[in-house]
């Protein structure tokens, strides 16, 4: 347990030290900034972190492009919120700004592996498709029905 408890001792004093360094060269914002934007879906999830980005650290005043009016007033009466989530990485204030935003982070869509048709599933397909009278026609529905079917989302 005490060997536990030196390691990460040492290891705060080594971050406190690279932290110190890092700053000395001018870096430190540019070093929160992209901690910032790795984190940024964890932090705010989305549908939130796919339409604001942020871009620039500026004496602990954090710069957000936003792509829509409608986002940008929903953020402007949050930004209490949003600050208090960034203060772990210095951030006392943010800058809210209507301009593009780039790489968001896309949900994935998942979607189950395709299955096969069991009986009821193709019964229901001749009912869906027995009434239409044009060949192509009932083809085509029997093959969208039988797709979606096959495929659905999780």
């Amino acid at each position: 347990m005490k060997n536990r408890e030196v390691r990460k001792s040492k290891l705060s004093e080594i971050d406190q030290v690279v932290d110190t360094i890092v700053n000395d060269l001018g870096m430190g914002g540019a070093l929160k900034l992209h901690k910032i934007k790795l984190n940024w879906a964890e932090t705010f999830p989305p549908p939130l972190s796919l339409h604001m980005e942020p871009v620039f650290l500026k004496d602990n005043i954090l710069f957000i492009n936003v792509d829509s009016n409608v986002w940008l007033q929903e953020l402007y009466f949050n930004r209490a919120t949003i600050i208090s989530k960034l203060n772990k990485y210095g951030v006392k204030s943010i800058k809210l700004r209507l301009s593009v935003v780039k790489n968001p982070v896309k949900e994935e869509v998942k979607w189950k592996e395709e299955r096969s048709l069991n009986a009821d599933d193709r019964k229901f397909i001749y009912d869906v498709t027995k009434e239409i009278k044009d060949s192509t026609l009932k083809a085509s529905i029997n093959r969208v029905v039988e797709k979606s079917l096959k495929n659905r989302r999780t």
